[in-house]
């Protein structure tokens, strides 16, 4: 099971490109009417703990959706962002506790990632 240093890790790197592409184009009034909300909710579901951390805002494209686990993709300005956020979640969930790692997003809803782990 991971530690809630890994989780908390792992949520932290979510904010980053669910919030980075879906704020383009908004300004302060609408972020007023619309402020951006993550959500994280966990599950127990027979044999199974599920993580699921969710966004508020308009979903990341398809390109964007697969891009997010590279090692050192970022979506941050050039001298913001290391790259290395989501590049180690696929290691811990997948590698260290042998569960799944999934994003599930489309243009104009929700981002959710999704963490599934086998309980020992």
């Amino acid at each position: 099971m991971p530690s809630g240093r890994e989780v908390s890790a792992i949520a932290n790197s979510c904010k980053s490109p669910i919030n980075e592409e879906s704020n383009q184009g908004r300004n302060f009034a609408d972020f007023q009417v619309h402020p951006n909300q993550i959500t994280i909710l966990t599950k127990l579901e027979g044999e199974q703990v599920k993580i699921a951390i969710a966004d508020s805002r308009n979903g990341i494209s398809e390109e964007l959706k697969y891009l997010i686990f590279y090692y050192l993709f970022t979506t941050k300005d050039a001298g913001k962002g290391t790259g290395f956020g989501l590049a180690i979640a696929p290691q811990i969930v997948e590698e260290k506790y042998g569960g799944q790692l999934s994003c599930i997003s489309a243009r104009g809803e929700e981002t959710e990632l999704v963490i599934e782990i086998l309980i020992d």
